[in-house]
């Protein structure tokens, strides 16, 4: 009983902080806020700060200076260094070749491309002018032919004459344009002509052709094949068509069964 009155008649927390010189409101324990903390932190007594509430000197604001790097040692190279005093590019020629000057692939001036015969300048190689240019170099081990025999018509194409759209004709074509525009027109049979002349049957797996299967339906439809395909010489006469799935058809590809 005697605690609780004594709780009653203590003063309340009204008034400015205990500690000398501090203006803040009290709060607990007759102290304020910042002293009642410094009192839970230490366990001792506050004592009164160096400077009074809002009136410390601000520190002075020193900007930050940005790290200027370096530019590369090479000579006429304006890039920022990065290690050994070298610019990223001269940095990993030096690992890769030992020397900052080496350069892999000079185009040596007035020489033609190896391939087309080009002035060009559009690629970083050292005798080729384009990527066309450069995989035919290398599927053709350096020997890239210049001319072009027809399989179907013996035609003579040659390779280094520009299409229409300025490209480079292909040289693992083996019909000529002529030839090719001809394979896009109707075959002198239809599938309908073919089943009714060979039978309902695929000349590649031998199972019955399903005649009313459409093309956007399965893969089993109807299609004709070449008996020996138009890239090795094969025509669209009747007795180079037979009837086939389409599935069989695409397996069997440029092959001759």
């Amino acid at each position: 009983m005697e605690q609780r009155e004594a709780r009653r008649r203590r003063t309340p927390n009204v008034g400015p902080c205990a500690v000398d010189g501090c203006e803040q409101p009290m709060r607990k324990r007759s102290w304020c806020a910042s002293h009642y903390a410094q009192w839970r932190r230490t366990g001792e007594d506050p004592k009164p700060f160096k400077y009074k509430w809002g009136q410390a000197e601000p520190r002075p604001f020193i900007p930050k200076q940005r790290r200027v790097r370096a530019t590369c040692s090479v000579r006429d190279c304006t890039a920022q260094a990065h290690g050994q005093g070298l610019c990223a590019k001269h940095y990993s020629r030096k690992r890769k070749y030992g020397d900052v000057e080496f350069v892999q692939r000079i185009w040596h001036e007035m020489q033609p491309c190896v391939v087309c015969g080009s002035e060009s300048r559009s690629i970083k190689s050292r005798n080729l002018c384009s990527k066309r240019c450069e995989r035919l170099f290398y599927t053709y081990a350096g020997d890239v032919p210049t001319e072009r025999e027809c399989v179907q018509c013996g035609a003579i194409t040659r390779l280094t004459d520009l299409t229409k759209s300025g490209n480079r004709r292909k040289s693992n074509g083996r019909l000529c344009a002529s030839c090719q525009r001809d394979g896009w027109r109707r075959e002198c049979l239809s599938v309908e002509e073919l089943a009714e002349r060979d039978g309902p049957t695929c000349s590649i797996c031998r199972e019955p052709v399903d005649m009313t299967v459409k093309r956007s339906e399965s893969f089993m439809c109807p299609s004709i094949d070449h008996v020996i395909p138009r890239s090795r010489g094969g025509t669209n006469e009747p007795k180079n068509l037979a009837l086939a799935h389409l599935s069989c058809n695409m397996q069997k590809s440029n092959k001759v069964a």
